[in-house]
């Protein structure tokens, strides 16, 4: 099973052309990114907010402007430091299309070349060589770039589930610290 896919693997780097090497590194950095920033999201979410305190108990029961201010600077640089993350995972699955593109003109170079030559099997095993490179290129790229864009959607989609969750634990905690005036 293992040799067959390993084979697999090795068969579909040589029929691609001098672009999958970049296509297989891009592809492992954009979905080692994502699923990191999936544990992340993960991990955070499993927190009430990154700067309350576990307790009740050990909330300071007059929370200054400072307190405050923590928390909201807090929530503000968690958020920038993952849409710096999402910037580059857009980045890489952006480039994914593009890299494609480049093997397909140089499956299409190839298979020009071949016609050139003239007749003969040799010259129609060049063609579909050509052929066959350019299709492996932009399937390979189309479906990194794909795949990385539904889950660089569905991460958009948790991070602002959770910075609203932050925000409403925020008012919360404000809101705690202030008893109802009855004469209102």
């Amino acid at each position: 099973m293992s040799d067959s896919l390993s084979q697999g693997v090795v068969n579909l780097l040589d029929r691609g052309g001098f672009v999958m090497p970049a296509l297989i590194l891009l592809s492992i950095i954009l979905f080692t990114t994502l699923f990191r920033l999936v544990f992340e999201l993960y991990h955070v979410s499993k927190q009430t907010h990154p700067t309350l305190p576990k307790t009740p108990d050990t909330i300071n029961s007059n929370p200054q402007d400072s307190d405050i201010e923590i928390l909201v600077r807090v929530r503000t640089q968690w958020r920038l430091h993952f849409d710096r993350r999402l910037k580059f995972v857009r980045i890489l699955a952006a480039t994914a299309p593009l890299l494609g593109l480049l093997g397909t003109v140089a499956g299409m170079l190839k298979t020009f070349s071949a016609m050139a030559l003239g007749e003969g099997f040799d010259a129609i095993d060049l063609i579909a060589s050509g052929i066959s490179e350019a299709l492996i290129t932009t399937e390979t790229g189309l479906s990194i770039a794909i795949v990385g864009l539904i889950l660089l959607w569905a991460l958009k989609g948790c991070r602002r589930r959770l910075l609203i969750r932050f925000e409403f634990q925020e008012a919360a905690f404000v809101l705690s610290h202030f008893e109802p005036n009855p004469s209102c």
